[in-house]
């Protein structure tokens, strides 16, 4: 199931996308699918991002270096359910 949402999520129909987004949110908190889902829309200009970040966060972050230090250093932001460690192939 989750290949199948990566999958919509990166494919090129915005209607394909839009339920790949519900399958999401009903696997993961709201927040979660909400910072998530818009980062595979195709004409998402770079500029948005930040704000999607702060928007999620709470607070405002001043940089993307910022945005990145603050996802890499807190555990889990409020709202949001911590994922857990990857799995490597061996």
């Amino acid at each position: 199931m989750v290949k199948t949402i990566a999958g919509s999520l990166r494919g090129p129909e915005p209607l394909a996308r839009a339920n790949a987004a519900e399958a999401l949110e009903s696997l993961t908190a709201p927040r979660t699918a909400a910072l998530v889902a818009p980062l595979f829309e195709p004409d998402l200009p770079p500029a948005q991002l930040l704000p999607l970040v702060e928007r999620a966060c709470g607070a405002p972050i001043p940089t993307a270096a910022a945005a990145l230090r603050l996802l890499l250093v807190t555990p889990a932001m409020p709202g949001f359910a911590p994922l857990p460690p990857p799995r490597w192939r061996s």
